[in-house]
C-alpha cells in the first residue's frame, strides 16, 4: 500500500507539472484555497466514477485533472470548470473500459446524491474504504512536502521510469551525486523509510483522531 502511494505520488508529479499549478490556479488564485478545492473536486470525481463502475476510480480521477490541467497550458478557455471535469470524468469512464453500468449517467450538474445506490451495506463500505484511503494519500502528501527540495527530486529520479531506462537514470544520478549505485541505494531506502515513517505516525494520529 504505501509503496503504491509513494508511486502515485511520484507518477502525479512528473505528469501534471505546471499544468496542475495552472489549474490550482483556476480554482483559486490563492494556491492554499485551490488545493482544498482541488481535494474536494477530486473526492467528487471518484464518486462519480465509481457510481459509473469504474474500478480504479483514483487513478481515473487523476487523469481527469491531468488531462484539464493540459488544456489549461494550451490556452483553452474553460466557463465552467465544474462542468468541464465531469465531462471529461465521463469520456474517461467509457475509454477506461471497466465500468459496469451499459448507460452512462448524465453527469452535467450530477451531485453525490442523485449517484444510484443499490446495495446499502456495500455502498457504505466502499465509501469508508475510499475514506481511509484518501487519508493516507494526504498524509503521504503532507509528508512529501515536509521533505527537503533535494530529497524530493533524489526519490523522484531514482523510482521513476521502467526497466533499463530506470537503470541508466539511476547510474546517472549515482554519477552526479559522485557516489557508487550501492551507496546511491543505500541513501535512497533510507529516505523512502523516513517518508514511509512520516506517513504512518501521520496515518496513526488520524485514526485516533488528533
Amino acid at each position: 500500500m504505501m509503496k503504491n502511494l509513494m508511486r502515485r505520488l511520484i507518477e502525479t508529479t512528473l505528469a501534471h507539472g505546471s499544468g496542475f499549478e495552472r489549474l490550482l490556479q483556476a480554482l483559486n488564485p490563492d494556491r492554499e484555497v485551490g488545493a482544498r478545492e482541488f481535494e474536494r473536486r477530486r473526492a467528487r470525481l471518484i464518486y462519480v466514477l465509481h457510481g459509473l463502475g469504474c474500478a480504479n476510480a483514483d487513478e481515473l480521477a487523476d487523469e481527469v485533472f491531468a488531462r484539464v490541467g493540459k488544456k489549461l497550458m494550451e490556452g483553452v478557455v474553460i466557463d465552467s470548470l465544474d462542468a468541464y471535469l465531469l465531462k471529461v470524468a465521463r469520456f474517461v469512464a467509457m475509454e477506461d473500459g471497466k465500468h459496469t453500468r451499459t448507460k452512462p449517467l448524465p453527469l452535467e450538474g450530477v451531485g453525490a446524491g442523485a449517484l444510484p445506490c443499490e446495495d446499502a451495506e456495500q455502498t457504505a463500505k466502499e465509501r469508508a474504504d475510499l475514506t481511509r484511503e484518501r487519508q493516507r494519500e494526504r498524509c503521504m502528501k503532507r509528508c512529501w512536502q515536509r521533505m527537503a527540495e533535494a530529497e524530493r527530486q533524489k526519490l523522484v529520479d531514482y523510482f521513476s521510469g521502467e526497466g533499463r531506462a530506470r537503470m541508466e537514470k539511476r547510474k546517472g544520478l549515482a554519477q552526479k551525486l559522485d557516489v557508487s549505485i550501492a551507496a546511491l541505494r543505500v541513501q535512497l531506502h533510507r529516505l523512502r523509510r523516513v517518508l514511509e515513517e512520516c506517513v504512518r505516525n501521520c496515518w496513526a494520529q488520524r485514526k485516533i483522531g488528533l
